[in-house]
């Protein structure tokens, strides 16, 4: 394993590097030409929906997260049998679970905290859930802001991590989950 140390030295330098050429960090991991951030990513990070297609396929869609079989010769089997399965599953779905509201807002807290300008904003976490991010996450969130790994922006609208936290992601994502 690389030395913790230089690894971060490594990832400050990849993102001072990028930024000079032109490049936008619009998720903790990833970079792309300003204005072009991966839309396919993006819903992942955002909790959006998303359907799986084809052999080894994942999908996640009105609240169920599904895979399908993983042969290709097996996914074609399973498609022409005549199997009548509730939207988003497909007769090739093997595994598929219901993801429920509280495990949907820790997710969330992961995933959107991933969006380095973006974050997660808490109109959206209001309009999708019905309940306040403080409401729900305050503890956490308070403590986090208090040791300096996470930030709150756009007048109190988005929380996100600061540069500090990008570092620590790992650990910041830990206290959104049981």
């Amino acid at each position: 394993m690389p030395d913790p140390d230089r690894a971060a030295d490594m990832y400050e330098w990849a993102a001072e590097r990028l930024a000079g050429e032109g490049y936008e960090q619009y998720e903790i991991s990833n970079w792309a030409k300003s204005g072009y951030p991966c839309r396919h990513n993006l819903q992942y990070w955002r909790g959006e929906p998303y359907l799986g297609f084809g052999a080894g396929a994942h999908g996640y869609a009105v609240g169920v997260r599904y895979s399908n079989v993983l042969r290709i010769k097996t996914y074609i089997e399973h498609c022409r049998e005549e199997v009548e399965r509730p939207f988003p599953l497909s007769p090739a779905a093997v595994d598929s679970h219901a993801i429920f509201p509280f495990v949907e807002m820790q997710e969330t807290m992961m995933t959107g905290l991933r969006l380095t300008q973006e974050g997660v904003r808490t109109d959206r976490f209001i309009t999708r859930f019905g309940v306040g991010l403080m409401d729900v996450f305050g503890k956490e969130v308070d403590e986090l802001v208090g040791l300096g790994l996470l930030e709150w922006a756009d007048s109190g609208e988005i929380l996100r991590l600061t540069r500090r936290g990008r570092q620590v992601g790992n650990q910041v994502f830990l206290r959104f989950v049981d």
